[in-house]
């Protein structure tokens, strides 16, 4: 996907032009266009995975709307640290899903 997207954003004298431009914005070499494709291929699935457990072994957050009495008893079971946050203090923007005090 990435590499067709690529080739046909080339097609065009338009495309063209906004990708020298862009190069020239990031003072970069003309000669990366033609590296474009080759390092794209390069990219192995060791490289993702040593990408996503550097960047993304962050402990999952999962929030559940709803009654709390009708379902905590049953998710504690499976999730035993599972906790009850109040409308009032949650907030989605932070890692700890509750207001700062």
């Amino acid at each position: 996907m990435l590499i067709g997207g690529f080739a046909r954003s080339m097609e065009t004298n338009l495309g063209i032009a906004g990708h020298v431009a862009s190069l020239a914005v990031h003072n970069l070499p003309l000669d990366t266009l033609d590296k474009y494709i080759p390092a794209i291929n390069g990219v192995t699935t060791q490289d993702i995975s040593a990408f996503a457990t550097k960047y993304f072994n962050q402990p999952a957050s999962i929030v559940i709307a709803g009654k709390a009495a009708a379902f905590i008893d049953a998710l504690k079971k499976d999730v035993p640290d599972a906790k009850v946050i109040p409308q009032k203090d949650l907030d989605l923007n932070r890692a700890g899903l509750t207001n700062q005090k």
